[in-house]
């Protein structure tokens, strides 16, 4: 596994910082996304007796660097609320392009949701914890082996991805992640605030997993798959491809999913075909003519 920094920068969701339309794969949060996860919060309160839930953000410091290196040197500071996810394993040399955990206080969630808003970078972690079981919890699903031997890093904290993303890992892997938190509380592609409940407080988790171990070449092509509309979209941005102005996330993701779908019925493979024909695609004022047309294409190739 190499250290270099591009190579754990996940670069699926990110568009560069110049072009006609910026595409991070995740709208603008809701407007009460604040009350929303107050209200998540209450639902998944412990019950009377059990014990009292911590409140944490989980960051991906890859989605906004500058950010990144500050919470990086927030995490250096004596009795810091900061931890990074990756500090004593092998991916360390991430430095600001890693995961961070934030032990947070009510008054820390406003302004972190407007830092973050629009970016696929940050999660809450609901959990009877201790941080640094959290920390050391979430360590263990930094890496997933692949069945050729080689290391996957896990970016558990895209959150527009982690569903996918946990599906590979395969059940037990899940059920083990689960055991770290009460709930897992997601910001959605379409900026509302999406749930998973854990397991944590119905029993003792383990302060440190096993972790993800094997994914198998299946699982990982599925996931690959499940990334490829984004790639798409993000090839159009770096071509400055007019893609709509004021169009959203969901909706440019929607439509490139349709697009790939359509190849797949026509049997076209080849993975450079199909991000050049997507990227044209898209950028017909047509929804209707657009398909007709890769479908015309791709009949040509398959």
């Amino acid at each position: 596994m190499s250290g270099e920094k591009p190579f754990l920068a996940d670069g699926v969701l990110l568009g560069p910082s110049e072009g006609p339309v910026a595409y991070y794969g995740i709208d603008p949060h809701a407007f009460d996304l604040a009350e929303q996860l107050s209200a998540a919060v209450a639902v998944h309160a412990p019950a009377p007796g059990d014990a009292a839930h911590g409140m944490h953000a989980l960051i991906d410091g890859a989605a906004n660097p500058a950010f990144g290196l500050e919470l990086l040197a927030q995490s250096r500071q004596l009795a810091s609320a900061v931890r990074p996810i990756y500090a004593g394993t092998r991916l360390e040399a991430a430095e600001e392009y890693g995961l961070f955990l934030w032990e947070l206080t009510q008054a820390d969630v406003t302004p972190l949701l407007a830092r973050c808003n629009g970016r696929p970078m940050l999660s809450f972690l609901q959990t009877p914890l201790h941080p640094r079981a959290l920390q050391s919890h979430l360590a263990a699903f930094a890496e997933a082996r692949t069945e050729d031997g080689l290391s996957m890093v896990v970016r558990m904290a895209d959150p527009i991805l982690l569903p996918a993303l946990v599906r590979a890992l395969g059940p037990q892997a899940e059920t083990q992640l689960r055991a770290g938190f009460a709930a897992w509380h997601l910001i959605g592609r379409d900026g509302g605030l999406h749930s998973w409940a854990g397991t944590a407080g119905s029993a003792d988790p383990p302060a440190v997993s096993a972790g993800p171990g094997l994914i198998t070449d299946r699982a990982f092509k599925t996931y690959m798959e499940t990334a490829e509309a984004d790639e798409v979209l993000c090839a159009a941005v770096r071509d400055k491809a007019a893609l709509g102005a004021g169009t959203s996330a969901v909706e440019l993701h929607h439509r490139a999913s349709r697009l790939l779908a359509l190849l797949d019925r026509c049997d076209l493979q080849d993975l450079r075909r199909r991000r050049q024909l997507g990227v044209t695609a898209l950028q017909m004022s047509d929804p209707l003519a657009a398909e007709f047309w890769l479908r015309e294409q791709a009949g040509r190739l398959a």
